[in-house]
């Protein structure tokens, strides 16, 4: 008997041969197929959405952010990925900050600001495997930026609930506050400087944003306010590409983004999983969703007890991800009982998110983000984006936390993308190896990130969600309903949702446990989870959150893609 909860919605998947793309904002996706119909490539498509969805979701992205990416290269059969993750600046020291009053990380405001990563990932996944002009690519999003785009229900109800943090910035009340603090959908939207900031980086590049007019105006603004970000902290921003990390879960690779993304959870999740036997179940089971939310607790734990940036942190990624932990963290699940407070295992948002396949098999996983909701609620004037507020929602205010904030260093990252394959006949296991700090970065175009003779396998899917914690959790889910349990990708991607809370994040660490479920699930499961201790809270039927996008390869050449039914996403292909 299919259970209702997972037929009650009437949506269906998008099939095509020639492409696909899927993100959270339409027009965003319409850039994307525009560009594969004009011959472009996955990359091509990823780099216009990411673009578009700059201009028409200021309050989760744009050029003052940060962003990582993972590319799939047919040709090749490799996976590569990309790290944008900007660092601290180099005058913000704990004992600054405790000086200046703070027991724990201001949320907004200039002392909250990292430095911006996007655009160099921007540029460089386009120097290394775009096929189309940068020009061509953003222009959708200039056009956007500078004549106006009519805002929708998600733009208007976030500039409402924002309009208090906005009001606190002269250049950025100027251009989201413009139509007054509860637009209506429908208003159009004029970003004018933002254009400009788009032309500016294409006729200057990376050198120019992080050592030209753009580095200067940041760093200037940052001063003007009291700020530590400076023009020199810019200059020194380097895009980390490397091998991304990978664990193998019943025939197929998974990858990820390393350290210091958080990727290294959804990793861990699966390695727990693998050791037990999903068959005959439903994603709505309470023995299921049990299981899940266990394994949630302990990878988070771990997350949270041993990982920082691994150019200050000596993170014992390999024993986290190898197959002989997990079988030992696996006896700290009970199966009848929650655990809430879970620990750390004994070792030897907001974002939006969008993917790309084109005609020839390559594929790109792509997140970008200014952390929390409109960032750190500081735009510098004349550049028409907000900077993001990375440093002040990730670090902890301590110097021998391994997420502790220090000079330089880059804090954990909610951020990951995920992509998968299939493991080729007669292939051993896969190691752990990649990642920042593994001897397989690969910033200048040497090295295992450019080597064509790896063969990762044939590709399978992939796919993202944004929201902060929820991200990893959400893509367990999204995996377990493909791999385990045989759905399409709509029907994975809009299956009755749970969430965990807290995850990672420092300011709701010392939160109580709960469990919040979608209003769909039986009521039979949440009794029985009542009864085995979790603490729940019941949310709308589709208000679990995130916006997840998903895209599998099936045979003879289809594409079958999904856009999240909570954010109002949409795949189109060809």
């Amino acid at each position: 008997m299919i259970d209702p909860a997972l037929t009650s919605d009437p949506g269906r998947p998008v099939w095509a041969r020639n492409g696909m793309v899927a993100s959270g904002q339409p027009l965003a996706t319409a850039a994307g197929l525009e560009v594969l119909a004009r011959g472009g490539n996955a990359v091509d498509a990823a780099l216009a959405m990411a673009a578009v969805t700059s201009v028409t979701m200021p309050e989760m992205c744009g050029l003052g952010g940060d962003a990582f990416a993972l590319v799939y290269d047919a040709r090749t059969r490799t996976v590569t990925a990309f790290n944008g993750s900007g660092p601290a600046p180099m005058a913000a020291t704990v004992e600054r900050y405790r000086a200046a009053g703070h027991t724990e990380m201001p949320f907004e405001g200039w002392w909250s600001v990292a430095v911006p990563g996007a655009v160099g990932v921007y540029l460089e996944m386009h120097a290394r495997f775009g096929s189309k002009p940068l020009e061509e690519l953003w222009a959708p999003a200039i056009r956007y930026a500078r004549e106006g785009f009519p805002i929708d229900a998600r733009l208007a109800a976030n500039i409402a609930a924002g309009a208090a943090k906005l009001a606190q910035d002269p250049a950025a009340a100027a251009v989201f506050l413009a139509a007054g603090p509860q637009p209506k959908p429908g208003t159009v939207l004029k970003n004018p400087d933002l254009a400009r900031s788009f032309e500016r980086v294409l006729a200057d590049g990376a050198e120019g944003f992080y050592k030209g007019e753009l580095a200067r105006a940041i760093g200037d603004a940052s001063r003007a306010a009291g700020g530590l970000l400076t023009a020199e902290d810019m200059a020194a921003f380097e895009v980390e590409v490397y091998r991304p990390l990978v664990t193998t879960y019943r025939g197929y690779r998974v990858f990820e983004t390393a350290p210091p993304s958080q990727g290294l959870i959804l990793l861990e999740m699966l390695n727990l999983l693998e050791g037990f036997d999903l068959a005959g179940q439903s994603p709505t089971d309470p023995d299921v969703v049990h299981l899940l939310v266990e394994i949630k607790k302990l990878a988070f734990a771990d997350r949270n007890a041993y990982l920082g940036d691994p150019r200050f942190v000596q993170a014992p990624v390999e024993r986290l991800l190898s197959k002989e932990y997990a079988a030992r963290r696996r006896r700290d699940i009970d199966p009848e009982r929650a655990n809430n407070a879970p620990a750390g295992g004994e070792l030897d948002g907001d974002t939006t998110s969008f993917v790309a396949v084109d005609a020839e098999g390559n594929a790109v996983s792509f997140i970008h983000s200014i952390s929390a909701l409109w960032g750190a609620g500081v735009m510098v004037p004349g550049t028409g984006f907000l900077m993001n507020n990375r440093a002040g929602r990730g670090f902890v205010l301590s110097e021998e936390h391994p997420n502790g904030l220090a000079p330089g260093k880059r804090t954990m990252h909610t951020l990951n993308t995920y992509l998968v394959t299939r493991i080729p006949a007669g292939d051993g296991e896969p190691g752990t190896a990649g990642g920042p700090g593994s001897g397989e970065t690969d910033g200048g175009g040497t090295g295992d990130a450019a080597n064509p003779a790896r063969d990762d396998g044939e590709l399978v899917l992939v796919g993202n969600t944004p929201g902060g914690d929820g991200q990893p959790q959400w893509n367990l889910q999204v995996l377990v309903n493909v791999l385990d349990f045989g759905m399409n990708a709509y029907r994975a991607v809009a299956a009755p949702r749970w969430t965990s809370f807290p995850g990672t994040d420092p300011i709701n660490l010392k939160a109580p446990l709960e469990l919040r479920l979608e209003s769909r699930f039986p009521a039979e499961t949440a009794a029985e989870l009542l009864r085995r201790g979790h603490v729940l809270r019941g949310v709308g039927p589709w208000a679990a959150g995130g916006s997840a996008m998903l895209i599998r390869v099936l045979e003879d050449g289809v594409y079958e893609g999904a856009a999240d039914p909570r954010d109002g996403g949409v795949a189109l292909g060809l």
